[in-house]
Formats: C-alpha cells, structure tokens, sequence
C-alpha cells in the first residue's frame, strides 16, 4: 500500500516537473518571438528613415 502511494506521488512530481519545463519553454520561446518581431518590426522603420 505505502509503496503503491509512493509510486503514485513520485509519478505525479514527474508529470508537474514536465509540465513546468513545458509551460517554461514555451513561454521562453513565445518571448523570444515577441523580441525578434519587435526587433525587426524596429530595423524596418530604421530602414524606412534612411531612405
């Protein structure tokens, strides 16, 4: 019985650790996105002033 309940908690801990390196890398790539768009968005409006 203890050891069912172990295996049961150990495996949840491994499925929240998952979903928080999950939930992590996407929110690392969602900024990531924003920034590169931003930055292009800002090199064209540079471009723009130039000519």
């Amino acid at each position: 019985m203890v050891g069912g309940v172990l295996a049961i908690s150990d495996f949840m801990l491994m499925l929240a650790v998952s979903a928080l390196w999950v939930g992590g890398t996407m929110v690392g790539a969602g900024l990531l996105g924003i920034g590169a768009i931003s930055g292009l968005a800002l090199a064209a409006r540079r471009c723009r002033r130039l000519r």
